[in-house]
Protein backbone atom coordinates (compact mmCIF):
# COMPACT_ATOMS: atom_id res chain seq x y z
CA UNK A 1 0.00 0.00 0.00
CA UNK A 2 0.75 3.48 -0.38
CA UNK A 3 1.52 5.67 2.29
CA UNK A 4 0.59 9.19 2.58
CA UNK A 5 3.44 11.52 4.96
CA UNK A 6 1.39 10.71 7.90
CA UNK A 7 1.93 6.80 7.26
CA UNK A 8 -1.91 6.72 6.20
CA UNK A 9 -3.02 4.70 3.36
CA UNK A 10 -3.08 6.72 -0.07
CA UNK A 11 -6.88 6.49 -1.19
CA UNK A 12 -7.68 6.95 -5.34
CA UNK A 13 -9.83 10.00 -5.72
CA UNK A 14 -13.56 10.01 -6.21
CA UNK A 15 -13.73 10.17 -9.98
CA UNK A 16 -10.62 7.58 -10.53
CA UNK A 17 -11.69 4.50 -13.09
CA UNK A 18 -10.91 1.90 -10.86
CA UNK A 19 -14.44 3.06 -8.70
CA UNK A 20 -16.20 1.12 -11.47
CA UNK A 21 -14.08 -2.02 -10.87
CA UNK A 22 -16.37 -3.82 -9.05
CA UNK A 23 -19.53 -3.29 -11.54
CA UNK A 24 -17.18 -4.49 -14.55
CA UNK A 25 -15.91 -7.73 -12.61
CA UNK A 26 -19.65 -8.48 -11.91
CA UNK A 27 -20.81 -7.78 -15.44
CA UNK A 28 -17.74 -9.81 -16.11
CA UNK A 29 -18.70 -12.83 -13.85
CA UNK A 30 -22.13 -12.65 -15.04
CA UNK A 31 -22.90 -15.91 -17.27
CA UNK A 32 -26.34 -15.84 -19.28
CA UNK A 33 -28.01 -19.46 -19.90
CA UNK A 34 -26.66 -19.70 -23.29
CA UNK A 35 -23.20 -20.38 -21.30
CA UNK A 36 -21.58 -17.67 -23.65
CA UNK A 37 -19.74 -15.32 -21.04
CA UNK A 38 -18.88 -11.87 -22.34
CA UNK A 39 -15.19 -11.25 -22.47
CA UNK A 40 -13.25 -8.33 -20.85
CA UNK A 41 -9.86 -8.27 -21.26
CA UNK A 42 -9.23 -5.81 -18.31
CA UNK A 43 -8.89 -8.56 -16.33
CA UNK A 44 -6.15 -11.37 -16.54
CA UNK A 45 -6.09 -15.10 -16.30
CA UNK A 46 -6.27 -16.63 -12.91
CA UNK A 47 -8.24 -18.24 -10.06
CA UNK A 48 -10.40 -15.24 -9.70
CA UNK A 49 -11.34 -14.58 -13.44
CA UNK A 50 -10.92 -17.60 -15.35
CA UNK A 51 -11.20 -20.14 -13.58
CA UNK A 52 -14.12 -19.30 -11.05
CA UNK A 53 -15.97 -18.24 -14.70
CA UNK A 54 -14.99 -21.78 -15.56
CA UNK A 55 -16.35 -23.77 -12.80
CA UNK A 56 -19.76 -21.26 -12.92
CA UNK A 57 -19.78 -22.85 -16.57
CA UNK A 58 -19.24 -26.01 -15.57
CA UNK A 59 -20.12 -29.17 -18.20
CA UNK A 60 -23.32 -27.71 -19.66
CA UNK A 61 -26.24 -30.29 -19.84
CA UNK A 62 -28.47 -29.29 -22.96
CA UNK A 63 -31.58 -30.21 -20.31
CA UNK A 64 -30.94 -27.45 -17.82
CA UNK A 65 -30.80 -23.75 -18.40
CA UNK A 66 -28.64 -21.91 -15.88
CA UNK A 67 -27.94 -18.36 -15.95
CA UNK A 68 -25.61 -16.78 -13.21
CA UNK A 69 -26.45 -12.88 -12.28
CA UNK A 70 -23.68 -11.03 -10.19
CA UNK A 71 -24.36 -7.50 -9.04
CA UNK A 72 -22.02 -4.95 -7.36
CA UNK A 73 -23.52 -4.04 -4.40
CA UNK A 74 -24.42 -0.23 -4.48
CA UNK A 75 -24.96 0.69 -1.54
CA UNK A 76 -21.27 -0.06 -0.22
CA UNK A 77 -18.93 2.45 -0.93
CA UNK A 78 -15.74 1.07 -0.10
CA UNK A 79 -12.38 2.72 -0.04
CA UNK A 80 -9.84 2.45 -3.03
CA UNK A 81 -6.59 1.84 -2.36
CA UNK A 82 -3.08 2.69 -4.27
CA UNK A 83 -0.62 0.81 -4.48
CA UNK A 84 3.49 1.45 -4.07
CA UNK A 85 3.43 0.55 -7.93
CA UNK A 86 0.77 2.59 -8.80
CA UNK A 87 -2.05 0.36 -9.59
CA UNK A 88 -5.02 -0.04 -7.42
CA UNK A 89 -6.70 -2.55 -4.54
CA UNK A 90 -10.56 -2.27 -5.13
CA UNK A 91 -12.55 -4.08 -2.59
CA UNK A 92 -15.52 -5.40 -3.80
CA UNK A 93 -18.97 -6.76 -2.09
CA UNK A 94 -21.20 -8.57 -4.68
CA UNK A 95 -24.39 -10.71 -4.60
CA UNK A 96 -24.63 -13.52 -6.94
CA UNK A 97 -27.86 -15.03 -8.21
CA UNK A 98 -28.14 -18.66 -9.85
CA UNK A 99 -30.96 -18.98 -11.84
CA UNK A 100 -31.78 -23.34 -12.97
CA UNK A 101 -34.54 -24.37 -15.03
CA UNK A 102 -35.58 -27.72 -16.77
CA UNK A 103 -35.08 -26.30 -20.40
CA UNK A 104 -37.75 -29.45 -21.90
CA UNK A 105 -40.05 -30.35 -19.55
CA UNK A 106 -40.96 -33.12 -20.91
CA UNK A 107 -37.31 -34.65 -20.53
CA UNK A 108 -36.94 -35.79 -17.56
CA UNK A 109 -32.66 -35.50 -16.22
CA UNK A 110 -31.38 -38.28 -14.16
CA UNK A 111 -30.21 -36.70 -10.92
CA UNK A 112 -28.88 -38.66 -8.13
CA UNK A 113 -28.50 -36.57 -4.51
CA UNK A 114 -30.97 -35.27 -2.85
CA UNK A 115 -30.16 -31.63 -3.36
CA UNK A 116 -30.27 -31.98 -6.90
CA UNK A 117 -33.45 -33.94 -6.96
CA UNK A 118 -34.81 -30.82 -4.42
CA UNK A 119 -33.53 -28.19 -6.48
CA UNK A 120 -35.17 -29.93 -9.94
CA UNK A 121 -38.16 -30.44 -8.41
CA UNK A 122 -38.02 -34.13 -9.43
CA UNK A 123 -40.14 -36.95 -7.55
CA UNK A 124 -38.36 -38.88 -5.04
Amino acid sequence: MASDADGGAVLADPGDPARSTCARYAAYMSIPDTGAAPEDGRFAPGAHTTVLRQEIIGDRDARIRRSVTVTARENRIAPVFRTTAGSSLVPCALNKIVETAVADPEVKPNAEGPDLVALLGLPR
